[in-house]
């Protein structure tokens, strides 16, 4: 069987991960103004410290690592239904391609589609999968 590679060794390459994030502020599930009743006694929400927001976080994509390509690696596999977005059927034959960087320094392998020739490119692809519409400069 044979395989292409997106990147070749010694190329320069932009990482994509998942990871904990901050979200935009969200309306404090304590309360609804900033503040709490107590036994007919109005006080400051503990929650959110008297602002009505509390800070959300959730899982992310955001930029990694940024290297060139120090190893080629492929995987064979029989087809597992739908993997990084790409189809491939059950049962069915291909060759998934990894890569380590020469930077990462610990041996972290990445898979193809989390790979990117710039860190621009990277965001792009992050802010997709985030389901971000893409900010857009309006000139006047």
């Amino acid at each position: 069987m044979k395989f292409e590679s997106k990147y070749g060794i010694g190329e320069t390459v932009c990482s994509i991960r998942q990871r904990s994030v901050e979200r935009p502020p969200v309306a404090c599930p304590a309360c609804e103004d900033g503040h709490v009743l107590l036994r007919g006694e109005k006080y400051q929400c503990p929650s959110c410290k008297g602002t009505a927001k509390v800070q959300a976080r959730a899982f992310g994509w955001v930029t990694g690592d940024e290297g060139t390509v120090g190893q080629v690696e492929v995987e064979y596999a029989i087809g597992r239904g739908n993997r990084y977005g790409e189809d491939y059927p059950d049962g069915e034959y291909f060759a998934f391609v990894k890569y380590m960087m020469n930077t990462s320094g610990s041996g972290t392998i990445y898979p193809e589609p989390d790979l990117f020739p710039s860190r621009k490119e990277a965001q792009a692809e992050c802010d997709r999968r985030n389901g971000y519409a893409p900010s857009v400069a309006v000139l006047p």
